[in-house]
């Protein structure tokens, strides 16, 4: 699935507003393939890296540059149309052709992002083939450009959201007393493969377990039983590749009196802190909010305050902001938000739920569709 035209220019316009204020006249863009930090090559080209490194450049003015990994990738780019020059990375000095075609539009100061995704290597030669022409990090700068999302990208959000409640929903009509996990796992993930997933990343937890990877679940094969409870976490990727998030608890067939009003405590958090998603509040004061509701509570304690109650989310996994104690990132209309609190009781179960939001001129519009009562698979 292709973004549109329009919104490639968009994006282009908004970055090269950015490029000007920084005072660089060229911008590299260098991605791995990590989920957290491989959006800025989609943002930039809508070209999706599955695997390796890759360049682009924007420069102020002029064509806007792609450089693959191989000849099919390369081959690939001839469908993008923000790849108006593409070439292939010199895997013996990744890079070269960067620096040359930089050199080649005449830039002289240049900024960079990828510090966070690139490999040294792939770095280091970019560093030594610029040959003395100045690279400054843009990664904030770029990070504030991909926060606020267009009408366009809040739709694909909405879309994501919505696929991983759906797979939630799949997930759990297979938690039965005696089936296995995996059996719940491969299901919903056959589910998400046959509607176009791209991505899937799945970690679960049970009673007072750790999160988890499918790996670890492959080699515990859990059996499910009554009174079972734990915690699943989904963020797929839908087409288009922006991803969704369901970070839930659940129980099969009971549960506590106390983890029922520990969840209702962590889901009064999660309204509040929507409520005080608006233009002007920074992300750190919504962190601050949570933590007091949650201390005022008997279920959090003083010492472990301070700890991340969600993220932004995009074409990256998680993206800025951090909903953290001191983030000072200042909500914008158009802002994608993840809040999901959580508590853990002395038993070691862990109450938790997401809410997605989008920011607005004047609130918080929530996107997420999941109930704010526990989850008790009946």
């Amino acid at each position: 699935m292709r973004i549109s035209k329009e919104e490639i220019v968009r994006r282009h316009s908004a970055i090269r507003r950015a490029m000007a204020d920084a005072r660089v006249d060229a911008l590299v863009v260098g991605c791995s393939a990590r989920s957290d930090r491989r959006g800025a090559l989609r943002y930039v080209l809508d070209a999706y890296l599955q695997f390796f490194e890759e360049f682009a450049v924007i420069p102020l003015e002029g064509a806007v540059a792609y450089f693959a990994h191989d000849e099919g990738r390369a081959k690939c780019a001839e469908d993008l149309p923000a790849a108006e020059h593409v070439d292939r990375i010199d895997m013996s000095k990744p890079g070269r052709k960067v620096a040359e075609y930089v050199r080649g539009i005449g830039s002289k100061s240049v900024g960079f992002y990828g510090m966070h995704s690139l490999s040294a290597g792939y770095y280091l030669s970019l560093l030594e083939c610029m040959d003395g022409i100045p690279m400054v990090d843009f990664t904030k700068s770029l990070d504030a450009v991909r926060m606020v999302k267009s009408d366009e990208e809040i739709a694909l959000s909405e879309r994501a959201i919505r696929f991983n409640e759906d797979i939630f929903y799949v997930y759990m009509q297979c938690v039965v007393e005696g089936a296995g996990e995996l059996d719940a796992i491969n299901t919903a993930s056959l589910y998400a493969a046959k509607n176009s997933c791209e991505d899937q990343y799945w970690l679960s937890a049970f009673g007072g377990g750790v999160l988890r990877s499918l790996p670890s679940a492959e080699q515990e094969g859990k059996i499910w039983k009554k009174g079972d409870s734990g915690v699943v976490v989904l963020e797929h990727s839908a087409q288009g590749g922006y991803f969704g998030e369901v970070m839930h608890s659940f129980a099969l067939e009971t549960m506590t009196q106390e983890a029922e009003d520990a969840f209702r405590t962590v889901s009064q958090a999660q309204r509040l802190a929507g409520e005080a998603i608006k233009p002007g509040t920074t992300a750190g004061e919504i962190a601050d909010l949570i933590d007091e509701i949650l201390l005022q509570s008997v279920f959090l304690k003083k010492r472990h305050a301070g700890k991340p109650h969600g993220h932004g989310q995009g074409l990256d996994i998680a993206e800025p902001p951090l909903l953290v104690h001191g983030d000072s990132t200042v909500i914008r209309p158009g802002m994608r938000l993840n809040i999901h609190p959580r508590v853990t009781l002395p038993s070691g179960i862990t109450l938790v739920s997401t809410d997605c939001y989008v920011s607005t001129d004047t609130g918080a519009r929530r996107l997420s569709d999941l109930s704010y009562e526990p989850y008790v698979i009946r």
